[in-house]
């Protein structure tokens, strides 16, 4: 059952989601449910309503995903619209952020809603926007990576775009003891007292792996497909350039995409980065190994 108050925290970047809607009651999907937890003082704080929503744009436009979500920007701060086939050209679902605060609220189209009482709120790719935006503002990017803490608690991020090769890597290392897999899709890295940490993520891939937890991050392995698995160190430059095409920054937000490139810069020259071509089988597993074993 739904509650009308709840929070939770991904990444560091925090979220209290309220309603005082008497038919409404607030509820998150499986994964984002292991990310529940106390309220922290630094947090998004979004009161979730039904109103009538309008079809027409609200604000100067910034960003079009076409069929599924745009934003725009007012005087009174940044709207998330999302879109569904059954609701036509009116959002379903709109999110309010107050100038670059981090208060706003989440408005269901009532037509929409009908009799349904339970809501996510946070449903796919607001939360994930929401965190992004977060991130660019604090020094963190989230990474397109399957993410794993090794037996001695280092953090091993192996970043990929689609098809390179996450969801192999996640399954091959999960066969391994004593090793935790936080994410086989998503990794969220933020800078921490002069190192970087990674934190898992809901935002899972085939896999589904998903753990609310976090590590220091000891090494970078860009994955590419191979014929024999070898890690290949490279330089700063070169892992940054590998690392954009990578990542989720605030593409709408000039400013927050420098602090995103800034970011990638200071955490390629904090860790060692590689190049992992690599075969679908455990010399992969091996590979990585032998590279982290030269790493102080």
């Amino acid at each position: 059952m739904g509650v009308t108050r709840l929070s939770l925290r991904v990444g560091g970047v925090g979220f209290v989601l309220t309603t005082s809607e008497p038919v409404l009651r607030l509820v998150v999907d499986e994964p984002t449910r292991r990310f529940l937890g106390p309220e922290g003082e630094d947090a998004y704080r979004l009161d979730v309503r039904v109103d009538k929503l309008a079809g027409e744009r609200d604000g100067k436009a910034v960003f079009d995903c076409g069929d599924s979500w745009r934003l725009s920007r007012s005087d009174a701060g940044w709207i998330f619209d999302f879109f569904t086939p059954v609701n036509g050209e009116r959002p379903y679902r709109r999110a309010r952020l107050v100038g670059d605060t981090l208060s706003g609220e989440i408005v269901f189209d009532a037509g929409y809603l009908g009799r349904v009482s339970e809501v996510d709120a946070l449903h796919y790719p607001l939360a994930e926007l929401l965190v992004i935006r977060r991130l660019a503002a604090s020094g963190g990017v989230e990474l397109h990576a399957c993410g794993l803490v090794d037996e001695d608690g280092r953090g091993i991020l192996l970043a990929g775009r689609s098809g390179d090769g996450k969801t192999t890597s996640a399954n091959l290392w999960s066969g391994e003891r004593r090793i935790t897999i936080l994410s086989d899709d998503r990794i969220i890295v933020r800078p921490t007292e002069g190192s970087f940490r990674m934190f898992g993520t809901p935002w899972h891939g085939e896999a589904g792996f998903a753990v609310n937890a976090e590590a220091p991050v000891a090494a970078i392995f860009l994955l590419e497909h191979g014929s024999a698995s070898v890690a290949v160190p490279v330089s700063a430059e070169a892992a940054v350039a590998s690392m954009i095409p990578r990542c989720f920054p605030p593409f709408y937000d000039r400013a927050g995409l420098e602090r995103v490139l800034e970011s990638l810069s200071v955490l390629a020259l904090s860790v060692p980065c590689f190049r992992l071509p690599f075969m679908p089988d455990r010399t992969a597993v091996e590979a990585v190994r032998q590279a982290i074993a030269g790493v102080r």
